[in-house]
């Protein structure tokens, strides 16, 4: 028997996918006061193949596991690639393409976001935006000039 859900009427804020971005905004948004409806078409990121490093390599072997877990998009042909298609891993469940893509976190480096501040978009300097970052970390090392620690991203 499936767990009834409580029925909610109305909400603030409905975000759609729960992926990094998504759980991110929504948490932020709920941990502020607000009401919010987090939308998600995927079920749970519970199984071992998700939470075991490694294991995702089943899912993008699988295809009956792939198309469960994977929106099933690609690339438009890429020329230098003989004209193939290449897979976009799009992730359908909690915790979005995150939870499909091996468990990763990888921030940009500095020069990536001073080349864009240097373009003229003004507060993307990696001054800028390392508040944010820090921000969202749980650094396994704890708080420094660089890492932050209490986020919700280990």
């Amino acid at each position: 028997m499936a767990k009834s859900q409580p029925q909610v009427n109305e909400a603030e804020y409905v975000v759609v996918g729960a992926g990094s971005a998504g759980c991110a905004v929504a948490g932020r948004l709920a941990d502020a006061g607000h009401s919010v409806v987090l939308l998600e078409a995927g079920g749970a990121d519970k199984s071992m193949m998700f939470r075991t490093p490694g294991m995702i390599t089943m899912i993008h072997a699988e295809p009956k596991l792939k198309a469960k877990f994977d929106w099933g998009y690609y690339h438009v042909p890429q020329a230098n690639l003989n004209n193939r298609k290449v897979p976009a891993t799009r992730g359908r469940l909690m915790g979005g393409s995150s939870s499909v893509n091996g468990m990763i976190f990888v921030r940009g480096n500095r020069a990536d976001f001073d080349s864009r501040a240097d373009e003229g978009n003004k507060g993307w300097a990696y001054d800028d935006v390392l508040a944010t970052y820090k921000k969202l970390e749980n650094w396994e090392g704890g708080a420094s000039d660089y890492r932050g620690s209490g986020g919700p991203v280990q």
